[in-house]
């Protein structure tokens, strides 16, 4: 398994799927992102959508085998499972696993 975080935006590609709608691995050095919107910059307000919906910070990138996702921390407390994870605590995210931040 390879795992690398990244302080900076490294070089992506929009990710292909199958003809069952399965992801397909990048081929060549760009990495797979999966989202309707592109990346979103380090200090971005992102909500995840993981077992709920709770607010977050984009604090920069990793890539996990041949596939791009967010390193963030939650800004707020957050309860699920039974167990609560405090606001501050990091928490990485695929494409898939998020959504730009609603505005009132």
């Amino acid at each position: 398994m390879t795992f690398r975080k990244h302080d900076t935006l490294p070089a992506w590609q929009f990710g292909r799927k199958d003809e069952k709608g399965f992801p397909l691995r990048a081929a060549g050095a760009e990495l797979n992102w999966f989202n309707d919107v592109p990346p979103p910059s380090i200090g971005t307000e992102i909500e995840s959508i993981v077992n709920g919906i709770f607010p977050a910070v984009v604090d920069g990138y990793f890539e996990e085998e041949g596939y791009l996702g967010l390193r963030c921390h939650f800004t707020e407390e957050v309860k699920v499972f039974g167990r609560t994870i405090a606001a501050g605590s990091e928490c990485h995210l695929f494409g898939p696993e998020f959504r730009m931040k609603e505005t009132p």
